[in-house]
């Protein structure tokens, strides 16, 4: 029993950090494409020290996640904030999914998650750039609009990676 309480463990860490980098095939299939951006959508702002700015979506440099459900062990309970704030010329565009807002609302606040999200109950920017149905979260890093590379907080390079796009941007 206790073996098998280990096999099931690895099983579903391997299969999270399928979920969080996809197989190389599908990645090659996102990266350096074109990323579109809904705007019309609703802004949440659960921490009023942060303000939504329209011109984020203009910015050269961006990171653009796309999660699809709040709630425990979603990818908003990453350590964002600190990347944010550590990362001030670069724009932080958070598509979320979830239905329910105030369930939405609710888990924001319980995880200190102060950055602006667009709510986006009818997955609008998935159905635009995310075809595997399947995937619930996905991080790409943008330059000029294009899909550059995939990468999160929880990842070692992640600030690593940013910084490379910031120099090369210069």
């Amino acid at each position: 029993m206790f073996r098998f309480y280990y096999i099931v463990k690895f099983y579903l860490s391997c299969t999270l950090i399928a979920s969080i980098l996809g197989c190389n095939e599908n990645k090659e299939q996102v990266i350096h494409r074109e990323i579109v951006l809904p705007d019309n959508l609703e802004i949440i702002e659960v921490d009023k020290s942060v303000s939504f700015d329209k011109s984020w979506f203009g910015k050269k440099i961006k990171v653009v996640v796309f999660i699809r459900k709040a709630g425990p062990y979603s990818s908003l309970d990453l350590d964002w904030n600190s990347v944010i704030s550590e990362f001030e010329d670069v724009a932080f565009l958070f598509y979320v999914s979830e239905k329910d807002k105030t369930k939405l609302i609710n888990h924001l606040k319980e995880v200190e998650f102060i950055h602006p999200i667009i709510h986006d109950p009818n997955e609008e920017f998935r159905k635009l750039n995310v075809k595997e149905k399947e995937w619930t979260f996905i991080s790409f890093l943008v330059k000029n609009n294009e899909i550059i590379g995939m990468g999160n907080p929880s990842l070692p390079d992640f600030r690593d990676k940013i910084n490379k796009l910031i120099k090369e941007s210069e």
